[in-house]
């Protein structure tokens, strides 16, 4: 099986699916290209290697789902294209959100709907350790006469104090407050459209000590803010660019847009927000302003725009919900059991007449029609897995499960065909 970084191509149409209806608490594991589900009373039916997906937890009206794994690769994500909040299409962001393009993450560090006059954005990542965002002006440089490792000046003020921002000693330990603010600057490399402006940059730290440089400096309760760039006029978005591989951000976009305008973002050349990564598509994703909130919007990309889902997930009866674990798409719904009065009324209003042998699956209890039938009465939640190391495309099946009877909690999966005459390919 070839790497597949944790990505759902959802352009395949040669996909592994299965599915599976529960009525009680379980986990649901995948080994190879195959989801079960396993609880801790059948130690048996436990495959060895498989890795875990999801934890589903029965309550007497709803389901509970949460991640297994603490790992970073097992995290759940919503997938977007699939999302509609107040009847517009895609999510609705807030502030603290985390979204994946791709392999690409975004933090979203700031959103700002109202006019603002404020001099600065302060971009201080949220990996940096607290201990290392601050630096104060020893005492000895308020007696000794220590230049600048810049400017080589002695001199220092209120504005522009001398601080030791690092490790480095002697001659090399202090340097102005804006003699570092323009070395951090020089850093920075810079793209603009005409809605967004990116930064980018590698790394912050000393070139000498190799420590990190703080971007923040608290002197006599007076913070200096060593990075930070002008807020745009209009309203704005600023999404923080985070490398999970070493796991520190390499960069900020913010994107300013008036009321129903829309900013493209992708690794075509003409989009608003570039990315340079081969797994986010060409036109990946939008992000639009429609009644003064930030909505963002996937299009059709090759591996999904995805939200990531930071607690317990729950659901009630109707709610319908497409998760993925790393390489792994679930379709989840709990449907409300099927009473015997309401699939007579079906057929009068329809006046057409199930099967018989969907017929013979209702029992009436009682003299009520509107009872239950006694092997009916429970909810299911019913769930779709998709997996693949490859790509499918989603659209159609996604809402394509249509049963008459009692609700049911599928489980299907789906995997890019081999040469394997045991394997099918599925048109989706």
């Amino acid at each position: 099986m070839r790497e597949t970084h944790g990505l759902f191509d959802y352009e395949s149409k040669s996909v592994k699916k299965a599915y599976m209806k529960l009525d009680n608490s379980t986990s649901v594991y995948r080994t190879a290209h195959f989801c079960y589900s396993w609880d801790m009373a059948n130690m048996d039916d436990f495959k060895e290697g498989s890795e875990p997906l999801l934890n589903v937890k029965k309550y007497k009206d709803s389901f509970q789902i949460s991640q297994i794994s603490n790992s970073s690769n097992d995290k759940m994500w919503q997938v977007v294209k699939f999302m509609k909040a107040g009847g517009v299409k895609g999510y609705a962001l807030k502030q603290g959100d985390w979204i994946k393009l791709g392999r690409a993450r975004f933090h979203i560090k700031q959103i700002q709907l109202a006019n603002i006059n404020q001099a600065d954005l302060s971009l201080l990542p949220k990996d940096y350790d607290p201990d290392s965002e601050t630096s104060e002006l020893p005492e000895e440089a308020n007696t000794e006469s220590l230049p600048c490792r810049i400017c080589l000046s002695e001199t220092t003020s209120h504005e522009d104090p001398l601080i030791a921002p690092c490790k480095c000693a002697g001659t090399m330990k202090f340097v102005h407050v804006n003699c570092l603010k323009e070395w951090l600057k020089n850093r920075i490399a810079t793209r603009e459209s005409s809605k967004a402006v990116s930064y980018y940059w590698k790394d912050f730290s000393c070139e000498l000590c190799k420590s990190k440089l703080p971007f923040s400096i608290q002197i006599d309760n007076h913070k200096y803010e060593l990075i930070g760039f002008s807020h745009p006029t209009k309203p704005f978005i600023a999404l923080e660019d985070f490398r999970p591989d070493l796991r520190q951000s390499n960069g900020i976009h913010i994107i300013s847009l008036e009321s129903g305008e829309s900013a493209d973002i992708g690794r075509g050349h003409e989009c608003d927000v570039k990315l340079a990564d081969i797994s986010v598509s060409r036109h990946h994703s939008k992000i639009k302003l429609i009644n003064n909130q930030f909505y963002i919007e996937d299009q059709n990309s090759k591996f999904g725009t995805l939200l990531q889902i930071k607690e317990v997930l729950n659901l009630d009866v109707g709610q319908d919900i497409a998760i993925q674990v790393n390489r792994t798409l679930f379709q989840l719904d709990v449907k409300e059991p099927i009473s015997c009065f309401s699939i007579f009324n079906k057929c009068r209003k329809n006046r057409v007449c199930p099967r018989v042998d969907e017929m013979s699956h209702l029992t009436r209890d009682g003299d009520n029609g509107d009872e239950l039938c006694a092997d009916r009465a429970k909810r299911y939640p019913r769930t779709m897995v998709f997996v693949n190391e490859g790509s499918f495309r989603l659209d159609e099946e996604i809402n394509s499960s249509n049963v008459l009877g009692t609700p049911r909690f599928h489980l299907a999966h789906y995997e890019e065909e081999k040469e394997s005459s045991e394997q099918r390919s599925f048109d989706v």
